[in-house]
Parts: C-alpha cells; sequence; structure tokens
C-alpha cells in the first residue's frame, strides 16, 4: 500500500520508573502491574476514539481523530491512573505528550515531525503531568472547556529549534462518596474475633475488587452463625479505606419487588456526585426511575422509562442498575451487601443475576448472605446458587460454629479482659450448649448477667457466681432469647409482640397506635429494649426501631397465640390505612400482608390489598411477585367463601399475564379459563382481556393451529359491546392466529381489514403499530401480497420509531426484515437486522436478543459466512431455549439444515428430519426437503415415494404459508432429480409468478427463484428460458452480496449447458464449474464443491 501524508494528532504515554517497578514488587507482580496500567490506558483511547499505533514497552504511540480528542484521552489516562492510586500501595504515574502535524503512514505505522515531538514531550513530562504543542492547544480551542497553563519554550532531545508548549491542567475526579447505610452505622459492641483465615482469603477477594476484577462472596450458614456481622465486617473495612458500601436486606413475607436493590441503590443516588448520576442518565435515560423515584428529583429533566413490552422495560431496568453500578465503580470501589437472600423475591434475584453475569470488570464487590437451612431445591434462590457456581468470581464462605479459642476470645472481648481459669471454665461450657454459635454464645452471656451468674466485681473483671455447672445455661436459642426478654417485664413482653407482628422494623407511631399506648410511655420500654440489646434504634431515622436479630423477632412472634396474632394483624393493618394518607401505595404489600392475617372478617379487604399490591408488583416489573400476590388473593377469595364470578374472572386473567410475564407456560390454560368464566358471565371485556393477554404479541404458534386460542377470540369477538376499543386487536389477533387455517380471501381478509380501518380511526398510535404488527404476521403466508406487505412494514417501522417501544421498534424491524428479503433489498435488509441487534443489546430482553440473533442468521448465510451463521444460529437457539420459547427448534432446523447442508454434511440432518416430520406433519417444507436430501444421497426410490405422496395429494394441497415456496423449490429439484417432467412443469408454473422473489422460508434464504426455475426450465429441455433465469438470477446473487447462493447457480447453469451440448456450451460449462468451485471452497461449500468436481472431472475426462 503506497504512503499517504495527512494531519495527524499524535500521544505517546510513559510509565513512571517502570525499570525499578520489578525490584520493588517482584518480577511477578510487576507483571501484573504492567497488566492493569495497560488496560488503564487502552480504556481511556477507546473512549476517545483512538487507534493504538504500537506498544512502546512502558507505554503507547497513539493516533487520534482531533486535538480536543487527543486532550479527552489524555485527561482519561490520567484520571484513571489517580483513582486506581488512590487505594493502591504501589502507585502506578504517568506521563503524557502530545503534538500534530503532518505525518506519514505507511504499512500500519506513523511517521514524521508530530511523532518525535510528542514523543520528546512526553520524555520531558513530570510525573503525572500533561505536555502539548501550542500548535495543538489551539487546535483544541474551546472544545472541552479545558485549563493549559503555558511552560514556555522547552528544548527537545533531537529537535534543532525550541517547542513553544504548555501542560494540561487536568481535572481530578471527585470520588463516589456516600454515608454508611443506616444498619451499618451502629457498630457492634465488641471487635471481630476469630475466623482469621476467612478473613484472610475476603481481604484478597477485596483486593481482587480493587483492581477490576468483579467478585462476588456468598455467605452461608445457620440463624445466627454470624453471616451478616462477618459481611459487614468486610464492608466496614473496604469502606474505612475509601469504599462506597451500599445496602439492602430482605424481609421474611413482606420483602417488596426488588426490596435490596431499592434499598442499596436508594443510597447511591441520593449521595452520588450530579456528574456521575448525568453520566448514568446520558446512557439509560430515566428507566432507573422504576426502582428509584429520588432520580428523578435530583436530576429534574430526567426522561421517563421507556414503555414497552414487560420483558423489555426489565432488561432496560437491569441494564440501568448495571450502567450505575459500573460508572460509580470507575471512581473506586463499590460494596453491594445484600443480606437474608433467602427471602428475597424473584425479581431481586433475577437482578442479582444480571449483575453478576454483566459485570465482569469493575471495582464492584458484591456479598450475600443466606441461610443454607431454608434453601431447599424448589426455592428461588437454589436456581441463581447453581447458576452462580458458573461464573468466575464467584465465591462461596460456609460458616460453621466458633472453636474453642475463638469462644474465649469473643467471652474476652466482651468481658474487656482475659478469661482466669473458671472463666475459661464457662467457655467451654457455653461452646458445648451452643455449638459455638456466635449469636447464641452472646446471649448466653447476656442472660448470665442479667440472672446474676456473672456480675462484675469492682476490679472491673466479671466473676461467676456459682459453679459452671449449677449456672443453668439455656439449651436452645428460642429458651434464652424467651428468658432474656421476660426478664424486662410483662410490659415489654406485651409491646414487643405487637412490634414482632408488625416486622423486623417498626416505628414507635405505629407501635402506639396498636398498642393504644402514650409514646412516651411506650419509648421508656422500647429503651430498656436497647439497652438489653433486644433491639436497636436507627441512627438516621428517630423513632424508628429494629430487633438485633431476626431470632429474637420470630420467638416473640410464635410465643403469641393464634388468635391474638390475628387480632395484632387486624389492628396493624387499620392502624397503616389510618396513619397512611397519600402514601398508602407505597404500603399495599404490608397492608396485604396484615390483612391476610387478619381476623376472618377482614377477607374483603384481604383480597382487595392483595391484588392491588399485585398490579403495583407488575407495574414495577416483577412478575413473579404480582404472582404471589394474585394468587393470594384468588385463595382468600375461596376462602370467603362468597365468590364473585367477575372477581375470579380478573384475578385469573392477573394471574395469567404474570404468568406470561414470568415465562411460566401455564398462563395459555389459565387465560383460556378466565376466557371461560367470562364467556359464562357474557362479559365481553372480560372475554376479551383474557384473549389479549393470551398472546405473545404476534403468531402464537408457528407449528400448529392453536384451536383454544381461535376459539376464544371468535368468541370474545362476537360479545363485544359496539364500539370496544379491544375490537381492533381481537380482531388483527384472530387474523394472525388462523392464518394458517382459514380461507385468506373469505375470511382472513376481511379481518384485516376490518382491524386496520378500526385502529387508523383511533389516534393511539401504540395500538395501531400493534395491530399492524400482527397483520403483517397474518399476511407472511401470502408471497402474492408482497407490494402491501412493504408498504405496511414501512409505516410500521416508522410508527415504532414514533412510539419508542423497544418491542414494537424490534418487531417492526423484524417484519420489514421478512418482507425485505424476500424481495432481494439487501440494503433495507441489512439496515433492519442492524435495528434489531441494537435494540436487543440495549434492553437485553431474551426475546429479543434470540430474534436478533435469529436473522442475524440469515445475513451472514447470505453472505456466505457459513461458521459465522452457526454460531448466530446456536446462540439464538440456546436463548430460546432457556427463555421456553416454544419454537426455537423449529425455527433452528431450517437454518441448521440448509448450513449443514452447505458443509457436505446432510448425513448428519436425514434422521432429524424424519423425526420432524412426525413431530410436525403440517409443515410442508419438512417431507420436502426429505426428499431433496434423498437424491443427494443417491436414494431416489424412497424420494420418489414422497413425491408421489404430494403429487397425489396435489400441489393445491400445499399450506398457503410462509413455507409454501421453499416447499415447492424442494419438490422441484427432487423431481428433476427423479424425472418426473409432469411435477416439473407443474412447479414451474406455481412459482414463476414469485420469480423475483428469493426463495425465503422465514429462518433461512436458500436463493433466488430464478435459480430454482432455471433449473426446471432446463429439465424441460426450455433452455432459452433456463439461460434467462440463470442470467437473472446472477444479477441477483452479485447485487444483494450472495456468493454461495451464485455458486450453485453457476452449478445448475453449467448443468443444463452439459445437457443443452450446443457448440461451446460445454467450455462455458467448464468455466462456470471451476468458478462455482472456487467460490465453494473460499466459503467451506463442501456440497458444491464435491458436486463441481465430479463434473469438472467427467467432462475432462471425455
Amino acid at each position: 500500500m503506497a504512503a499517504q501524508v495527512e494531519t495527524v494528532t499524535v500521544l505517546f504515554t510513559d510509565l513512571v520508573d517502570s525499570t525499578g517497578l520489578g525490584a520493588r514488587v517482584g518480577p511477578e507482580r510487576a507483571e501484573e502491574l504492567r497488566v492493569e496500567h495497560f488496560r488503564l490506558l487502552r480504556e481511556a483511547i477507546a473512549g476517545a476514539n483512538g487507534f493504538e499505533i504500537k506498544n512502546t514497552g512502558d507505554g503507547v504511540m497513539v493516533v487520534l481523530p482531533s486535538a480536543a480528542a487527543a486532550v479527552e484521552c489524555a485527561q482519561a489516562i490520567q484520571q484513571r491512573h489517580e483513582l486506581r492510586n488512590r487505594r493502591a500501595a504501589e502507585q502506578l504515574l504517568v506521563r503524557v505528550g502530545i503534538s500534530m502535524g503532518d505525518a506519514t503512514r505507511s504499512e500500519g505505522d506513523v511517521f514524521g515531525p508530530p511523532v518525535v515531538e510528542a514523543a520528546r514531550l512526553c520524555a520531558k513530562a513530570n510525573p503525572s503531568q500533561v505536555l502539548l504543542s501550542n500548535v495543538t492547544r489551539v487546535m483544541v480551542g474551546r472544545r472541552g472547556e479545558h485549563t493549559f497553563r503555558s511552560v514556555g519554550e522547552l528544548e527537545l532531545r533531537g529537535l534543532p529549534e525550541p517547542v513553544a508548549a504548555c501542560e494540561l491542567v487536568w481535572a481530578s475526579v471527585r470520588g463516589v462518596t456516600t454515608p454508611l447505610p443506616p444498619r451499618l452505622q451502629v457498630l457492634p459492641e465488641t471487635a471481630y474475633v476469630g475466623r482469621e483465615d476467612i478473613l484472610a482469603r475476603l481481604s484478597q477477594v477485596r483486593q481482587l475488587a480493587l483492581d477490576g476484577a468483579r467478585q462476588v462472596v456468598l455467605i452461608t450458614g445457620e440463624p445466627g452463625i454470624g453471616k451478616t456481622r462477618l459481611a459487614t465486617h468486610v464492608a466496614l473495612e473496604a469502606n474505612a479505606e475509601g469504599a462506597t458500601v451500599l445496602y439492602g436486606h430482605c424481609d421474611e413475607e413482606l420483602s417488596a419487588s426488588y426490596q435490596p436493590w431499592v434499598q442499596a441503590l436508594r443510597g447511591l443516588v441520593e449521595h452520588a456526585p450530579m456528574e456521575v448520576l448525568a453520566q448514568h442518565v446520558s446512557a439509560h435515560d430515566g428507566e432507573l426511575c422504576r426502582l428509584v423515584p429520588e432520580l428523578a428529583r435530583r436530576l429534574p429533566n430526567v426522561p421517563a422509562p421507556r414503555v414497552s413490552d414487560p420483558a423489555a422495560e426489565r432488561c432496560l431496568l437491569f441494564g440501568a442498575v448495571v450502567g450505575l453500578l459500573q460508572c460509580a465503580a470507575t471512581h473506586g470501589l463499590v460494596v453491594v451487601l445484600l443480606d437474608d437472600l433467602h427471602w428475597a423475591d424473584k425479581p431481586s434475584l433475577a437482578l442479582l443475576k444480571h449483575v453478576v453475569a454483566h459485570v465482569m470488570r469493575a471495582q464492584l464487590l458484591v456479598l450475600g448472605t443466606y441461610r443454607d437451612s431454608e434453601t431447599d431445591v424448589d426455592h428461588p434462590l437454589s436456581g441463581l446458587l447453581a447458576d452462580l457456581r458458573r461464573e468466575p468470581g464467584v465465591e462461596w464462605v460456609a460458616l460453621q460454629g466458633l472453636a474453642q479459642p475463638e469462644v474465649e476470645s469473643l467471652m474476652a472481648a466482651a468481658a474487656g479482659h482475659e478469661l482466669n481459669a473458671q472463666g475459661l471454665e464457662l467457655a467451654e461450657a457455653v461452646r458445648r450448649e451452643s455449638d459455638g454459635n456466635p449469636f447464641f454464645v452472646t446471649e448466653i452471656l447476656r442472660h448470665l448477667v442479667e440472672s446474676g451468674g456473672l456480675v462484675q466485681a469492682d476490679s472491673g473483671r466479671y466473676v461467676v457466681t456459682a459453679e459452671v455447672a449449677e449456672l443453668g445455661i439455656p439449651r436452645s436459642v428460642r429458651d434464652v432469647v424467651v428468658q432474656r426478654i421476660h426478664r424486662l417485664g410483662p410490659e415489654a413482653v406485651s409491646a414487643l409482640g405487637a412490634a414482632a407482628v408488625i416486622g423486623r422494623e417498626f416505628d414507635l407511631e405505629l407501635l402506639s397506635v396498636v398498642t393504644e399506648r402514650y409514646e412516651d410511655d411506650l419509648l421508656a420500654v422500647l429503651e430498656s429494649a436497647v439497652a438489653g440489646s433486644v433491639l436497636r434504634e436507627s441512627p438516621q431515622s428517630p423513632g424508628r426501631f429494629m430487633f438485633a436479630h431476626a431470632l429474637i423477632n420470630h420467638t416473640l412472634y410464635e410465643d403469641l397465640g393464634r388468635t391474638r396474632r390475628a387480632r395484632l394483624h387486624t389492628r396493624i393493618a387499620q392502624a397503616i390505612e389510618d396513619t397512611a394518607g397519600g402514601s398508602i401505595d407505597e404500603r399495599l404489600d404490608e397492608l396485604a400482608y396484615h390483612w391476610a392475617r387478619g381476623q376472618a372478617a377482614s377477607f374483603g379487604k384481604a383480597i382487595s390489598y392483595a391484588r392491588r399490591a399485585g398490579e403495583r408488583a407488575l407495574a414495577h416489573l416483577a412478575p413473579d411477585q404480582a404472582l404471589r400476590w394474585f394468587t393470594q388473593a384468588l385463595e382468600e377469595l375461596a376462602t370467603a367463601g362468597e365468590v364473585s364470578a367477575a372477581d375470579r374472572c380478573d384475578l385469573m386473567t392477573l394471574i395469567g399475564e404474570a404468568q406470561r410475564q414470568s415465562g411460566d407456560p401455564g398462563y395459555r390454560e389459565t387465560l383460556l379459563a378466565a376466557g371461560d368464566i367470562a364467556s359464562r358471565m357474557g362479559d365481553g371485556e372480560r372475554m376479551a382481556k383474557a384473549a389479549i393477554a393470551n398472546t405473545r404479541g404476534w403468531l402464537s404458534n408457528v407449528v400448529d393451529v392453536d384451536a383454544e386460542r381461535i376459539a376464544a377470540l371468535q368468541a370474545a369477538i362476537g360479545a363485544l359491546p359496539a364500539g370496544s376499543p379491544n375490537r381492533p386487536r381481537l380482531l388483527a389477533q384472530l387474523a394472525a392466529e388462523a392464518c394458517f387455517d382459514w380461507d385468506f380471501t373469505t375470511r382472513i381478509r376481511p379481518l384485516i381489514d376490518e382491524a386496520q380501518q378500526l385502529a387508523r380511526n383511533d389516534s393511539d398510535k401504540h395500538a395501531l403499530a400493534q395491530v399492524l404488527t400482527l397483520v403483517n404476521s397474518a399476511l407472511l403466508v401470502r408471497p402474492d401480497l408482497m407490494a402491501e406487505r412493504m408498504e405496511l412494514t414501512s409505516e410500521l417501522l416508522a410508527l415504532a420509531d414514533g412510539v419508542d417501544d423497544p418491542f414494537l421498534g424490534c418487531m417492526a424491524a423484524a417484519m420489514r426484515f421478512f418482507a425485505t428479503v424476500e424481495v432481494a433489498d439487501i440494503d433495507q435488509a441489512r439496515d433492519c437486522a442492524h435495528r434489531a441487534w441494537q435494540l436487543s443489546e440495549r434492553t437485553g430482553q431474551p426475546w429479543m436478543r434470540w430474534l436478533a440473533r435469529f436473522v442475524a442468521t440469515v445475513i451472514a448465510a447470505m453472505a456466505g459466512d457459513l461458521e459465522l451463521a452457526d454460531q448466530h444460529a446456536s446462540d439464538a437457539l440456546d436463548i430460546g431455549v432457556a427463555i421456553g420459547f416454544p419454537d426455537a427448534f423449529f425455527f433452528y432446523s431450517p437454518q441448521l439444515n440448509y448450513l449443514r447442508y452447505e458443509q457436505g454434511r446432510f448425513e448428519e440432518i436425514i434422521d432429524a428430519n424424519v423425526e420432524m416430520r412426525k413431530l410436525a406433519p403440517r409443515l410442508s417444507s419438512i417431507p420436502a426437503r426429505l426428499s431433496f436430501y434423498l437424491t443427494e444421497l443417491g436414494r431416489l426410490d424412497e424420494a420418489a415415494e414422497l413425491l408421489g405422496e404430494i403429487t397425489q395429494a396435489g400441489f393445491g394441497s400445499l399450506n398457503h404459508d410462509y413455507l409454501r415456496l421453499y416447499a415447492l423449490a424442494y419438490w422441484g429439484l427432487t423431481a428433476v432429480r427423479v424425472g418426473d417432467r409432469n411435477v416439473i412443469a407443474e412447479i414451474y408454473d406455481l412459482l414463476y409468478p414469485y420469480r423475483s422473489h428469493l426463495i425465503y422460508p422465514i429462518p433461512i434464504a436458500f436463493s433466488s427463484a430464478h435459480t430454482i426455475l432455471g433449473r426446471l426450465a432446463g429439465a424441460l429441455g426450455r433452455f432459452d428460458d433456463a439461460e434467462g433465469h440463470f442470467a437473472a438470477a446472477a444479477v441477483v446473487h452479485d447485487r444483494i452480496g450472495a456468493p454461495l447462493f451464485e455458486a450453485r447457480n453457476l452449478l445448475y447453469w453449467a448443468e443444463m449447458l452439459l445437457s443443452r451440448n450446443a457448440d461451446a456450451d460445454k467450455p462455458r460449462a467448464l468455466t462456470m464449474l471451476h468458478r462455482a468451485r472456487d467460490i465453494a471452497a473460499a466459503l467451506g461449500g463442501v456440497a458444491i464443491v464435491r458436486h463441481t468436481i465430479r463434473l469438472i472431472e467427467a467432462i475432462e475426462t471425455h
């Protein structure tokens, strides 16, 4: 390649004292630091769109698109190293030099004055300094609002004249500093003792996170074993060294949707620097507001979250959470402590899985605690734990009881002095009774002090007042908790029992209303419980208390009789209603929980609040949580005795919606049952709601017709009142569901036309886009209506852009893609595939990710990249199987068949096609494809038998669906091989109207229809027609960039020429065969290579 002279901006970096690094820390650690240094450099370079020319050993040479970009890059380099150095023992300091001017590019390198000048400026710079030529400074202008300081004219080694230069006064980055979460501000009474080996390992894990490798530690063990204490200790140590600590906990029974994440992220949003939040919003808009509305209060102009398919909205939210954590982690270590995960709701666990899977390189440490005794095989947490075992950077810590020396250390720390012989004897007894459970140990010690078994002498030392064997050490945690609470007196027992029914945390005001006691009197009781370490008082929220341990809360609750508990639940629910005011929606979960456990007369409110809590959970993208509330409401409805059909129908519809959103395939039956109830009531609108919910937004099944869904849609349409806004959606949905089974002209067309007319008369663009998506699904069966499909998909794409709904945008791109591929408009098809891919990556929604990879397979296969197409197809199948997509394999099968055939491996798929024919008898493409593969294997009799079956039934019996042209093409190719001229002629006439189309059955494109028509015409001896078709196919294949399509076209064209055998036909055929072979060989098209070689050898032999 010839050298090119152009104006470039060049940046050099150099790591200060890199040669001394190995001597200070050793070669192995020095190499680790070098790798870290280059990672920081390259992150900054990528952010400025720079291009790394070379690695200079201690730094890099980079070319950037502009002077402003070079300055931004230099500042980012220094800022990233500064942030890293704040928490590192070994400092990494960098020099940077920048220059610009005319330089020569040649063979991947750059030469010339600006290269030399930038290198010399870099060498001249002090540690952490950025020097640049004044020429570069002038070209930056006012972009970026940077500050520069003149350093005068510098003598640079090797340059004849001094260089006027300045330094960039780069801005130091403000770290993310958030106060400790309230629960972590109450420091333990004693220092942490024991478990040195675990602490040492967790210190190593924390260092890995500091070095930028995301780490997860899951701490498990029995209640009271010290899970939260250990996690808190690690978090506090990290905080002492400058880490941001976020905390969220889960509550038994009352854990709200995403509760631990809401608590953790709220602290970050409330205290993070504005620039961090602004950076986050620029990438993720206001998606996080679904979880943390406080974001909109700190940034008043934040965009509203997008409205889309719930699954897409959920993925956008998850992406926003990941984005915020990554953004905060660029400013220093972020520790997220999620406590009591065994009580977490499924959405919270799903979000944790997403964070772990999508954050690999970040200063992020996630600590989770859970009880392994409460996570059986059916527990939601069990599935997450299994998934996390496959992720890197995840560790488990299984806590056991403290050993004898550790119990002695704990007792000595509590006493404030070393233990004497009697103390050691007591420690042994306490260890024996408690099995070393730290909570049990401390509760026994408190019990002994309160009961007089341990007293503090005048010397300050604690002494045992009797023989250890006579102290009456309680034999269970429950026993010791009960004894200690009762020692506080009957008033405290009563108040704390009511508080335990409220929950782990409670407010003095609510407890006062429930117990009907003055707040001042009650406060004195609670303060005594705080003094006795039964309660803790919130340091940030006066009047708010929490039990010191969940075991205390649980013991108090279980000690109440069932009747007393029910009465307290009712009073608590009523008190919340009376005091909630305008914030009652924020407390729906509590109200649903307490009313459900209240007295029998509370059924009505229990049902109402459970339903409202479920609807709120659905709105907050927590379908699993919603399903729990709706199911509870339905159970309460049955218990109430007087079951309202309307209420039962509504709840079942909501349950079905929640099931569908959470990926439970049982939603179909639930919604059909809800529609049946509505039908018996004669309620058309309820029938419509159930039927509309019972879909995935397009065809429900591409393999078969769902007669029950069709019947439900027909019944709902028939029962709808005039003017119902649901009618256009139902009509379009019915057209899509029935398009494979009903006559198009007499039954499908009227549905499509009426649906469009009604939807266009409405101003709801979103509803019109949904209708057009379904209409396009129905039109997939009619290749003869391509002009209509092109017009409608163009309109749908514009509508989707206007409503900013990622799911609809992805569906619109897919429908347009299907149409444009079929008419061989490759530029629009690629644009649509790119749209689908971008939308899927932006949201992370699994179904959209499946769709994006599905269409990417088509593009890659057309381009002849069989390896990439294979990868995309496999990825799509994996995603489809993981999300329970019922058609995943049936969409994958044609792609696999095409790829294996072109790769010359069709023997592998013969048996699969035989089995699929049994599984999906309605799919006309399978026997057609199978017959062709049989001819390739020389099993012509079997192929002829299959052809005879379809001939006897008549090609008119082929379903009018998206597979029809594909099936006809394969039957035609089979007929050529077995020599059935009647079939060849019939199929030629059936295919001819679609000669300008690609043979494209949605999952994979095959070739231009002209190729198949040329093959058929040649077999009929209509050689001129064949020439015309092959020539037309060549034009199409060249235009769309489909080399393997053209190789096969050349192969069939050459075979036709050899059959005609006119003058010059053989040399032309030989030329075509050589070209086809070369194209296919370069792309791994083994099947074509084999055919061409066989023919070439035959020609050359004769």
